[in-house]
């Protein structure tokens, strides 16, 4: 998706969510660029946006009194509203939506420990940990493309996958890496990937690639949480 379509879709839903009352609007999509499409459009609207870490019924259903309203790429539950995220080429072009109050973003933790856990981010804050990414990092890719394997549904996948390159003008990969194989592909056609992915990922690709060379490695990989020894 180009950078006007980009926009063009970011005021198109703006559009919709701006016409709205609900204020509290449930966000979910398979493909990056729409869910960033819509993250903008509602954090422009003044909406507080609920993100939640997978669509599965049951996660929904410990959700179901936290949100109004959903924005999504297919209908998830019964909900007061439903905008829907879909590509669409035709639409006219359009300039960036203006703000008279920003929204704000809820992520929910796994609740491991027991019942998921809100954790509420402002827009500013948000662009400070995105600051700090691009001051820290940016020398070492400059004409990366940014491909993952990991779930922008969850604050690492958000913000490395998409909020970041959005804010440095990167191309991403709108959607996840979920098998080796298709890894190994875009390596092969793009000279300079960025790779988002996890420790438990990073182990096990040796072996799902039977060891094999591979023509191309990324130019940078960024994983969370543990060491990973090859």
């Amino acid at each position: 998706m180009t950078g006007s379509l980009f926009c063009a879709h970011v005021t198109h839903l703006h559009n919709q969510l701006s016409q709205s009352d609900a204020m509290r609007w449930l966000l979910a999509a398979q493909n990056s660029d729409l869910f960033a499409a819509g993250l903008c459009a509602a954090l422009l609207a003044g909406k507080q946006v609920i993100l939640p870490a997978n669509t599965q019924r049951g996660t929904l259903s410990q959700l179901n009194h936290e949100f109004d309203a959903i924005i999504a790429d297919k209908p998830l539950c019964e909900a007061g509203e439903f905008v829907s995220l879909k590509k669409e080429l035709s639409l006219p072009a359009a300039k960036w939506p203006k703000a008279n109050t920003l929204g704000e973003l809820v992520l929910f933790t796994s609740g491991s420990s027991g019942h998921p856990k809100a954790i509420t981010k402002t827009l500013a804050q948000l662009d400070a940990e995105v600051s700090i990414l691009e001051h820290t990092f940016a020398q070492h890719l400059p004409h990366c493309s940014v491909v993952s394997t990991v779930s922008h549904q969850h604050i690492y996948g958000l913000l490395f996958k998409i909020l970041w390159p959005l804010a440095a003008s990167r191309a991403f990969l709108s959607e996840q890496i979920d098998f080796p194989e298709t890894l190994s592909y875009y390596l092969a056609i793009m000279p300079n990937l960025c790779l988002i992915s996890s420790p438990a990922q990073l182990t096990r690709l040796p072996d799902a690639l039977d060891n094999q060379p591979q023509q191309r490695t990324p130019s940078l990989i960024f994983s969370s949480g543990a060491l990973v020894k090859f």
